[in-house]
């Protein structure tokens, strides 16, 4: 029992690793990918911004507020956030941080986003879990 608890350990562990691996050249891209938007548990229907990834895209760039930042703070913030069945946005919090002046910053637009269409399963609309990158790059 002991040992395929470990190896069950090891592969969650490599799956993990997975997500976190990033190229220097994705620190210089703005837009959001399909890809980058993760809903942690596979479900039939995602999770999605009104409008799409183009849409979330738009927004973000809209509404970050680059003056608010330090001109030496390029990167991204990994923010987690909850769709409830609604299509709500819940219990935002940093995943992985940049800066305190781009995490609050990142927050703040999370915040601010208008409903989701929220996730299905079995054709009922379910709570969701997301994780979002948000890339600050001047």
């Amino acid at each position: 029992m002991g040992k395929l608890n470990f190896k069950l350990f090891i592969f969650l562990l490599f799956c993990i690793s997975g997500f976190s691996q990033k190229t220097e050249n994705s620190l210089k891209e703005k837009t959001l990918t399909e890809k980058e938007v993760v809903c942690v548990l596979p479900i039939e229907i995602k999770p999605e911004f009104i409008g799409g990834i183009d849409s979330l895209n738009v927004f973000i760039e809209r509404n970050i507020n680059h003056s608010k930042l330090k001109l030496s703070e390029n990167g991204i913030v990994y923010v987690e956030f909850i769709i409830d069945n609604k299509g709500n946005i819940k219990d935002e919090k940093i995943k992985r941080s940049l800066s305190d002046l781009a995490d609050k910053e990142a927050l703040r637009i999370i915040k601010i986003m208008p409903k989701w269409n929220p996730g299905y399963e079995n054709g009922i609309a379910v709570k969701s879990k997301v994780y979002l990158p948000i890339k600050f790059n001047k």
